[in-house]
């Protein structure tokens, strides 16, 4: 599905909330999906968690339709990612949809919001959530690499 910048635009500022419960537990090795729910469209949107299974350091998440268009994506880590336009990232950083060419551009995550270290995933992921418009949810961690 192609959205418009002004139909991406509204989906991120709409306020969205998990569906289910009002915390929600990433464990080692984590891998999932949940559904979120917003007054105007129900719920038309999905947030994914998965960290890397080799790469444990790796972790990402998406902000998606049900249709599996991504609206925004955070990947975690000190991979570098390049753009189409020959620009280059590396640390943590935001995918943002951009019409025509779905989720490939990436920023650093403080282009988004202040970050004071860069490998508090725990910190960051509460920031993205924010700036994703999703409503404050508890966060447990249980993994080594939030520790």
């Amino acid at each position: 599905m192609t959205l418009t910048a002004s139909e991406v635009e509204e989906y991120m500022s709409i306020e969205k909330k998990f569906l289910k419960g009002n915390s929600l537990e990433l464990k080692s090795h984590f891998r999932l999906s949940e559904k979120l729910v917003c007054d105007k469209y129900g719920d038309i949107f999905i947030i994914d968690f998965r960290q890397g299974t080799i790469e444990i350091s790796l972790v990402t998440s998406n902000l998606r339709t049900t249709d599996c268009t991504i609206l925004s994506r955070l990947d975690l880590g000190d991979k570098e990612h390049k753009n189409p336009d020959g620009v280059k990232v590396r640390g943590p950083h935001v995918h943002v949809y951009r019409e025509g060419y779905g989720d490939k551009f990436a920023y650093p995550v403080s282009d988004f919001f202040e970050v004071e270290d860069s490998m508090n995933f725990p910190s960051i992921i509460d920031k993205y959530l924010e700036y994703c418009n999703i409503k404050p949810i508890k966060l447990i961690f249980q993994w080594e690499l939030f520790k």
